[in-house]
């Protein structure tokens, strides 16, 4: 029965880091919008705003090294595949947004945040990880592990 407790426990806190990452437009957009605005104010090409945007916006995500650094497999697994995403989503912005226009950009990374969340939130309720089985490291794939 404490097992079963502990691997609740551990799916819990793994699930709970996906809000963070729900919460990410929040803080994203009005930082792109502000620090967008100010550099256009002082001059600066669209390229250099565009990096300098995803670079300070990329500063929010550092609280994902939090769970990537936990002393439970279950949490340190599902934080890296957050971390992961985050990666995802801003390389893509970085590399797509020098070619593609806003309109098929922000679909598309809001289709990558939407459902990779969310797809990794259920994951966190079943006990599984992606990220670990793509690793091979199913022998040990509940939450308790």
């Amino acid at each position: 029965m404490e097992n079963k407790n502990a691997e609740h426990r551990e799916g819990k806190i793994a699930r709970n880091w996906y809000f963070w990452l729900w919460l990410a437009p929040v803080f994203y957009i009005p930082t792109a919008i502000f620090i967008g605005f100010n550099l256009t104010l002082i001059g600066l090409s669209d390229g250099a705003i565009h990096a300098w945007t995803l670079l300070l916006n990329a500063l929010w995500h550092l609280i994902f090294l939090i769970p990537v650094f936990s002393k439970r497999s279950f949490v340190r697994w599902h934080g890296s595949q957050a971390a992961l995403l985050v990666l995802i989503g801003t390389a893509m912005g970085a590399f797509l947004g020098m070619f593609v226009s806003p309109q098929i950009l922000f679909p598309l990374l809001g289709a990558i945040w939407f459902f990779g969340t969310l797809l990794s939130q259920l994951e966190a309720n079943k006990g599984k990880s992606t990220l670990r089985r793509l690793f091979n490291r199913d022998e040990v794939q509940s939450a308790g592990s």
